[in-house]
């Protein structure tokens, strides 16, 4: 998979190779972040991306047809003949408006609109039929209200699959960048974010002025990526459910960029008693070890078994570093300490032990598959430098094991190469790659040094060279 960014939020340019494990180190300020996040943004932007349009389409189509009916039922009440009270009808009803919007839909599908008058006058007769009222006068009145339902309609075919895809690649990146798209300095320049799959298959994005104007998809992405900026986004997993319902509509709206775009939200919908939403279908059980054991559908019970397998070894070196057992009971994350008959909360833990349940997490609630995108931004920050050692092995066994994508960004030496060092010893380092983040003058680069990491650790130990020059000339 390869990446490519231009004029978009810190970056002038980067060209970016995801093959395993790639690497983006640097100092403060120099570009890395954007990175990962422009990889996060145009991978949800892709993300079932044909599912988003239809489901969009099929929404909008539903709306305009959910009032037209509206209007009809307040008509047919106004005309009803029968002595008996009027009753609403609503399962009769929602089989007529699912027809008429299934029929639509595939008009639409197919860029068809000579077939909208027919279906609405279906859709009108069958609705009035269905009340018994005077069908003369409802279908007499109904005609203006069918003609406003006609033209809306007619409009929503103007619309084109690009364009709908346009407003989500807007508000996807508006909301991971803070609306700031373009890249400051050259705000009338256009931005450009390519996404070219292993199979050579090229979506392009661009943008003017912090607003998407094109976007050429060719590039179908059918699992998350999930970005971990810090490991305190596990503070808020277990509160996430208990407050929602009673927030109000604008702060629920903030909440819902939690909910589509950070991993927080993800992990709690996997432990919410509706159900374990990962790709092996394990059923709605909420503790690890009764998902793990569902017996309810055992037809995948092979793959689990083997994806179980390949994550024992990872599993076992988080485990043997974490001074306590985590438990998903509940839908709750839970932290005993050994000999503790009570849990420890999430907030209470230090930053570091977050940072290694969280790992867990997601590969003990099946969050991560073979197709999955990881992307960590300096994930070594409130690590000691024995546990960046540990956090890297676990990283290139997690990419081994799995085969996933992985991008993280990094200004410490320690971590930069013991995952290089890691990586050699598991015999993975061919599907390395290693870039430095650079502010040169007045533009960001992001240079590949796969060939020469050398360059990389001379920059990250910079203020150790300083240090010991200072101690130098004070000896002197």
């Amino acid at each position: 998979m390869k990446l490519y960014i231009e004029n978009i939020g810190k970056l002038d340019s980067a060209n970016i190779e995801l093959n395993g494990i790639t690497v983006i180190a640097g100092e403060n300020n120099a570009g890395k972040s954007t990175v990962g996040k422009a990889l996060f943004a145009v991978t949800e932007v892709l993300y079932n991306y044909n599912e988003y349009v239809e489901s969009t389409v099929k929404n909008a189509l539903s709306k305009i047809i959910s009032d037209y009916g509206k209007q009809l039922e307040l008509l047919c009440s106004e005309y009803f003949e029968l002595e008996s009270r009027f009753r609403r009808k609503p399962a009769k009803i929602e089989k007529i408006e699912n027809r008429c919007i299934a029929v639509l839909c595939k008009d639409f599908n197919e860029r068809k609109n000579t077939s909208i008058d027919k279906h609405l006058q279906e859709y009108t007769q069958r609705y009035i039929e269905t009340y018994r009222c005077n069908k003369e006068k409802c279908l007499e009145e109904a005609e203006i209200r069918k003609e406003k339902a006609k033209n809306r309609l007619l409009d929503l075919w103007e619309v084109q699959e690009n364009e709908l895809g346009a407003e989500k690649a807007t508000k996807v990146f508006g909301q991971v960048f803070g609306y700031q798209i373009n890249k400051l300095q050259k705000i009338s320049c256009e931005g450009k974010v390519f996404l070219e799959d292993d199979y050579g298959k090229k979506s392009e994005i661009l943008f003017s002025e912090n607003k998407c104007v094109s976007l050429d998809y060719k590039t179908p992405i059918m699992e998350k990526a999930y970005f971990i900026e810090n490991s305190r986004c596990l503070d808020m997993v277990n509160e996430i459910p208990l407050f929602y319902r009673y927030l109000r509509e604008s702060v629920k709206e903030q909440l819902s960029v939690l909910k589509k775009y950070f991993v927080e939200i993800n992990l709690r919908q996997m432990l919410c008693p509706q159900g374990i939403y990962s790709s092996f279908g394990w059923g709605s059980a909420v503790d690890t070890e009764s998902v793990l054991a569902n017996e309810e559908d055992d037809s995948n019970d092979l793959e689990i078994t083997a994806m179980q397998k390949k994550f024992d070894k990872v599993l076992h070196l988080i485990r043997e570093a974490i001074p306590g057992e985590c438990k998903y009971k509940s839908g709750k994350i839970q932290y005993w300490e050994q000999g503790s008959d009570k849990p420890i909360m999430l907030p209470n833990l230090s930053t570091g032990l977050k940072s290694m349940i969280l790992l867990e997490s997601l590969i003990s609630l099946g969050m991560l598959t073979t197709d999955s995108i990881l992307i960590l931004d300096e994930p070594e920050i409130n690590l000691h430098p024995e546990w960046q050692l540990l956090y890297a092995q676990i990283i290139v066994e997690l990419q081994k094991a799995l085969g996933i994508k992985i991008l993280l960004t990094t200004h410490s030496p320690y971590f930069l190469k013991a995952i290089q060092s890691y990586a050699l010893q598991e015999k993975s380092i061919g599907k390395c790659k290693f870039y430095l983040a650079e502010n040169i003058d007045d533009d960001t680069e992001i240079t590949d040094f796969t060939k020469n990491t050398n360059v990389l650790f001379r920059t990250l130990a910079e203020p150790l060279r300083k240090l010991k020059q200072m101690e130098y000339e004070e000896d002197e």
